[in-house]
C-alpha cells in the first residue's frame, strides 16, 4: 500500500543539506548573539548615546570653568571673584556676614 507521504530517507543523501543547515543555523545564531552580532551592536549604539550625553556635559562643565578662570586673569580681573576665591580658600568673612556653603557644581551657575 502506498501512502501520500513516503518517509523512505536515504541518510546518505540527507546529511548534506542537514549539515548545510546546520552551519547556517550556527553562523545565524552568532550573527545575532556573537561578540560582533546585531545585539551587541544595540548595545555599543547605547552606550555611544549615554558616553555623548555624559561628553556633553563635561564641555558645559569645561567653558563655565573656563569662563571662571578667565575671569581671574590679571588683565580681565573680576574684583567680585577674586574676593570669593579669596574667601573660600582662606576661609575668612566678615563680623555681620552669614556664610552658606552650596555644592562644588551648583545648577545655576551653568550658563
Amino acid at each position: 500500500m502506498k501512502t501520500l507521504f513516503s518517509f523512505d530517507i536515504d541518510f546518505r543523501k540527507a546529511w548534506v543539506p542537514v549539515f548545510i543547515f546546520l552551519i547556517m543555523g550556527y553562523m545565524v545564531y552568532h550573527m545575532i548573539e556573537g561578540d560582533r552580532g546585531w545585539l551587541a551592536y544595540l548595545r555599543l549604539n547605547r552606550e555611544v548615546a549615554r558616553l555623548s550625553l555624559q561628553l556633553d556635559e563635561l564641555r558645559s562643565r569645561e567653558r563655565v570653568l573656563q569662563r571662571r578662570v578667565g575671569l581671574l586673569r590679571p588683565d580681565n580681573l573680576d574684583p567680585d571673584l577674586l574676593e570669593e576665591r579669596a574667601r573660600d580658600v582662606l576661609g575668612l568673612m566678615k563680623r555681620n556676614e552669614i556664610v552658606i556653603f552650596l555644592p562644588d557644581n551648583p545648577s545655576y551657575a551653568q550658563e
